[in-house]
């Protein structure tokens, strides 16, 4: 495996397995709720959205390395003059691939917004907004749950 491509793409599954690895450790946690999912996803979605167009860890420490010497590892590299631009294409569509999967997965339900009001890190600063602060969400949850409001 001496091609610049092939390790690149490598290294570009290796940052994507390494968010999806910790929302799915996040999920297997006892302390996991309904409520925190959402923006665990969401984070998890932004890592996503900023490796399209950003290196990863492990694509930056292959291209420091490649940068300096030619090798990766001490082993040569062969690198075509349209392999960046073919990985940059690839990266991105690879990304936006999971990001979908992720939409596909984790839609964005009434009930799962609604539980943010029940997690104090979503409530405003602002004393005056945080006292009516999710009034009319409450009302829908109870709804939701043959509640009498």
């Amino acid at each position: 495996m001496t091609s610049w491509f092939v390790i690149a793409e490598a290294t570009l599954i290796k940052d994507v397995l390494r968010i999806l690895k910790q929302l799915s450790l996040f999920f297997q946690a006892d302390t996991s709720t309904v409520v925190t999912a959402p923006a665990r996803i969401e984070f998890a979605k932004s890592k996503l959205l900023a490796l399209k167009s950003h290196c990863g860890k492990s694509e930056e420490k292959f291209l420091a390395s490649f940068g300096s010497d030619m090798t990766y590892k001490e082993v040569p590299i062969s690198k075509s003059d349209s392999d960046e631009a073919r990985f940059k294409s690839l990266k991105a569509q690879f990304c936006q691939a999971i990001l979908d999967n992720l939409e596909q997965r984790f839609p964005g339900t009434t009930f799962l917004n609604a539980a943010q009001v029940l997690y104090p890190v979503s409530w405003p600063d602002d004393p005056v907004d945080n006292a009516l602060f999710g009034e009319n969400t409450l009302v829908q949850l109870y709804k939701t749950f043959s509640l009498s409001a």
